[in-house]
């Protein structure tokens, strides 16, 4: 089981940008500022009810981690719908094994921050 907690940096006191310059030229050169303007708005501090009960009925996600060198892992896990859990306004449980040969879990014994990524494919979103 591993436990998330969903931190939205800060720096001074000011919500950092959701896309970093490089993100952002690559928008430009592809003429998708404003829909990356729309997107970014859903990026939020907590868990809203919707995205909860979104969140509570998938069976897969991608979790993103770093390791010692700061080189980035993807991992896939799986489960029954509910194995993630969305426990408190911004801490998630997931309920699976973490296989021990998976980067995965060494990396998250050294670095607890993780990015996830959930998409239910049956509706794209």
């Amino acid at each position: 089981m591993l436990t998330c907690k969903i931190c939205v940096r800060k720096i001074g006191g000011i919500r950092m940008k959701v896309f970093h310059s490089g993100e952002r030229a690559v928008q430009e050169l592809l003429g998708l500022q404003n829909i990356s303007d729309s997107v970014g708005q859903i990026i939020q501090p907590v868990i809203s009810e919707r995205f909860k009960l979104f969140l509570n009925q998938q069976n897969m996600l991608m979790i993103g981690s770093m390791d010692k060198e700061g080189k980035v892992w993807g991992s896939f896990l799986a489960g029954n719908p509910g194995f993630i859990q969305v426990t408190g306004l911004n801490t998630l449980r997931i309920h699976g094994n973490i296989n021990k040969s998976d980067l995965l879990y060494s990396n998250i014994r050294f670095n607890e921050n993780i990015g996830i990524n959930v998409i239910d494919f049956s509706s794209r979103i």
